[in-house]
């Protein structure tokens, strides 16, 4: 391997895998700030209270139905868990800004080296072998982890079938 076959791979492999993780950052901070908003402007219905008024008369609130501020940040810290950090909500949007930028630097990269298409490959496991190890951190599951490292293999060995085609630009 030569030092610019080397130079491009580590482009290759950055490029998707930093854009990738900002774009992570963007939407979890988006999806934070949603739902905090909902839970501090939401009201509990107290069930006791809700059995007690027919569905004829409007119904009051007091103090006691709404989110005291200890609730507000232990329902937030439980939606937070749920949605981001224990499943695939940050996953889906960056593997796809992650596989569209792949490819592109495979396929930008790729021209120069001895054989494109192992060169896409070996970057879709670098590539798929980092975001498998995150998406473990994650506590994604292993479904979810496989099928994210075969899409990235798959993705760099497409942008090593393509690097490997003439170009036809008259």
């Amino acid at each position: 391997m030569t030092a610019k076959t080397f130079q491009g791979m580590m482009q290759a492999v950055l490029v998707p895998l930093i854009c990738g993780w900002i774009v992570a950052l963007i939407f979890g901070v988006w999806i934070a700030r949603l739902e905090y908003n909902e839970i501090s402007t939401s009201v509990v219905i107290n069930p006791a209270r809700a059995l007690l008024i027919p569905p004829t008369q409007p119904q009051t609130f007091d103090t006691a139905d709404l989110f005291a501020t200890d609730h507000i940040a232990a329902e937030y810290e439980a939606r937070i868990t749920e949605k981001l950090r224990m499943g695939a909500a940050l996953l889906i949007p960056q593997s796809g800004v992650m596989a569209a930028l792949l490819v592109w630097q495979v396929i930008l990269t790729g021209r120069s080296a001895a054989d494109p298409q192992r060169y896409g490959i070996i970057v879709g496991v670098i590539v798929g072998g980092v975001e498998g190890a995150a998406a473990q951190l994650l506590q994604a599951s292993w479904p979810i982890t496989v099928v994210l490292i075969v899409l990235m293999v798959g993705v760099g060995a497409l942008g090593g079938w393509s690097a490997s085609r003439p170009l036809n630009i008259n």
